[in-house]
């Protein structure tokens, strides 16, 4: 009796495994992910800075994101693109993309610009679409790159900014442009020549005394001008009058008295004389 009770139980548990165990393993299949998700960044020209550049993804509608982040970012440097591997380097995002349904999900990815004066760069915005579906029992995503704006049956298989640094016009003669596969070797430019300003061996010192002396103004009279009366008078043109008859009469009496006057003190001075000569 207690064998078959034994047995019984031991079938139900075995019955219970084997419905437990297929669920579990649909479960643990109901989910696909990606993860280091790469973008190529191209670096030429002849002079390539030493900075730092951003690669920066979000998400569209309500594609899923890595613990839910609203965006994430990948770094480069412009210095790792050297001959040796193309003029390339990689920016990574590490984080893990996990997907549990069926459907279309798409994530705008772009380059910001850097700071180089010599540089110019690639700024379009790269279309990430990851297309999630069942292969089977299993959920399986396949994932392709379009340029925004373009068509999305133009897809490509990764991601590729391309950016170029010149340190002059093409038309520089002492400066051309960057060939692909060939060596740099810029020719000299010629040094400008600056002359030296010449510095005295004993400058003068100036007096820093303010300057005390007064000032005299001096005043110019103003002499008037002559006025020109508008009408001058008219000068006599006719000859002058001679001296007429009798004008002439007065002064004969005068002279003739004063002539008398004269005579009489002549005469009195002489009696006197006599007078005290004989006294």
């Amino acid at each position: 009796m207690k064998i078959r009770k034994f047995a019984a139980a031991l079938l139900a548990l075995v019955l219970c495994l084997s419905l437990s165990l297929p669920a579990a393993f649909a479960e643990a299949q109901q989910r696909v992910e990606l993860k280091n998700l790469t973008v190529n960044v191209k670096c030429t020209g002849n002079a390539i800075p030493d900075e730092q550049l951003t690669i920066r993804l979000t998400p569209r509608k309500k594609a899923p994101m890595p613990g839910d982040a609203a965006a994430l970012e990948a770094f480069v440097n412009t210095a790792d693109c050297t001959r040796s591997n193309g003029y390339m380097t990689t920016a990574t995002f590490p984080e893990t993309f996990v997907f549990t349904a069926p459907g279309t999900y798409e994530y705008e990815v772009a380059q910001q610009k850097g700071s180089s004066l010599n540089g110019t760069y690639d700024t379009r915005t790269m279309v990430l679409r990851v297309t999630v579906s069942w292969s089977g029992d299993t959920l399986v995503a396949v994932a392709k790159v379009y340029e925004a704006g373009q068509s999305s049956n133009d897809k490509e298989d990764s991601i590729l900014f391309n950016n170029t640094f010149n340190n002059s016009a093409p038309d520089d003669p002492y400066d051309p442009p960057y060939i692909p596969g060939d060596p740099y070797t810029p020719d000299p430019k010629p040094t400008p020549v600056v002359p030296t300003p010449e510095t005295p061996v004993n400058p003068p010192v100036l007096d820093a005394r303010p300057d005390t002396t007064p000032t005299v103004s001096t005043v110019t009279p103003t002499v008037p001008a002559a006025e020109t009366p508008v009408n001058p008078p008219v000068a006599d043109a006719r000859a002058p009058k001679l001296i007429q008859t009798g004008q002439l009469n007065w002064p004969v009496p005068v002279l003739a008295g004063l002539g008398t006057l004269f005579l009489a003190a002549g005469v009195i001075l002489l009696t006197k004389k006599k007078e005290d000569d004989n006294a």
